[in-house]
Order: C-alpha cells, then sequence, then structure tokens
C-alpha cells in the first residue's frame, strides 16, 4: 500500500490489475460478432453490471453510485435494432440547427440573460484505426473517414493520390493508396 495514498485514490497491485483487464477481454471477446462489429464504445462504455473483479470493486468505489443499473439499461439495449427514423430525425435536426446558426459577437457572448441558445465548438478528431481485438467506433465510420482522407489526398495532389505514412502508420514514404 503507497504511503501517500489519499481516501478517494486506489492502489491495485499490478498482477490483480491484469487478471482483471483478461477477464473483462475474455468476456467482450465472447460477445456476438454482430455485437462486436458496433464498436467497442457501443457495448463496453461501463464494465459489465454482472462482474465483481478489481475493475468493478474500482467503479462501485470511485464512480457513480448507479452505474451498474446504468450499464444493465445499456445491455439490455444492446441487441435491439436501432429506431433509424429517429436517428434520421435527430441527425436532420442537428443539421438544421448548424444551417440556421449564427455567430455571435463578443458583446452577444454574454452567458447572464438573453446570451446564446447553444454553443457549438467544431473540432475534428480522427477516429482511430481497429488496435487489437474490438473496433472503437462502428465500422462506417472509420470506412468514411478513410475515404475522406483519400479524397482530400487526391484533391492536394491534383489526382494522384499519395500518402505520407508507412506501412506501420509512422516511418514517411510514398507510395500510391490503394483504392
Amino acid at each position: 500500500m503507497p504511503l501517500f495514498l489519499r481516501e478517494d485514490q486506489s492502489y491495485l497491485h499490478i498482477d490483480e490489475f491484469k487478471q482483471a483487464l483478461r477477464e473483462l477481454d475474455e468476456h467482450y471477446d465472447g460477445l456476438p460478432e454482430e455485437i462486436k462489429q458496433l464498436g467497442v464504445l457501443q457495448f463496453a462504455s461501463y464494465p459489465p453490471s454482472e462482474m465483481d473483479i478489481a475493475v468493478t470493486r474500482l467503479w462501485d468505489k470511485h464512480m457513480r453510485p448507479d452505474w451498474r443499473e446504468v450499464a444493465r439499461r445499456q445491455e439490455a439495449e444492446l441487441g435491439k435494432p436501432r429506431d433509424e427514423d429517429a436517428s434520421r430525425d435527430a441527425v436532420a435536426e442537428v443539421r438544421r440547427r448548424f444551417e440556421e446558426a449564427r455567430p455571435v459577437t463578443d458583446q452577444e457572448t454574454s452567458l447572464i440573460g438573453a446570451g446564446p441558445d447553444y454553443f457549438v465548438i467544431r473540432r475534428q478528431v480522427p477516429v482511430p484505426m481497429p488496435r487489437g481485438s474490438f473496433q472503437a467506433a462502428y465500422p462506417t465510420i472509420a470506412t468514411v473517414q478513410t475515404r475522406m482522407a483519400s479524397s482530400r489526398l487526391l484533391r492536394k495532389s491534383g489526382g494522384t493520390a499519395t500518402e505520407s505514412r508507412g506501412p506501420c502508420g509512422r516511418t514517411p514514404c510514398r507510395k500510391p493508396l490503394s483504392s
């Protein structure tokens, strides 16, 4: 036990932590393939609610008190088909708000009184490609990101697609993109 550990901190021996991670990996690896294809963020945003391992005990101690109930609800919804109409309507509403939004001046940015209705902060975050056993996001997102990167490269180089990363993703080189 570390000497300077506060009450809001926990110490976990590496062997116990590795064992818990192995059990989590085995649990997620045992899920049906169609669930795994949804992406790890869909099925592993919380640890499995029924497990009692070092990781879940840390969640019990440090995370929101009702996390197991939230995890149970998410697990129950996991295999159910999505409501495509509701998803389409939500995307259409967000797009409409983006199109209708107007930038505000510094004088209008006060959060007191009649300030802006909402803030939009745009960031482009790359979708990580799969590493290990599981994919982080929907396969379609990774495919779209790859296509977008390819189209940018095509436009920038006048029709000859090139990339500046080697096969490992780190070593600079130039090679044609495969279609």
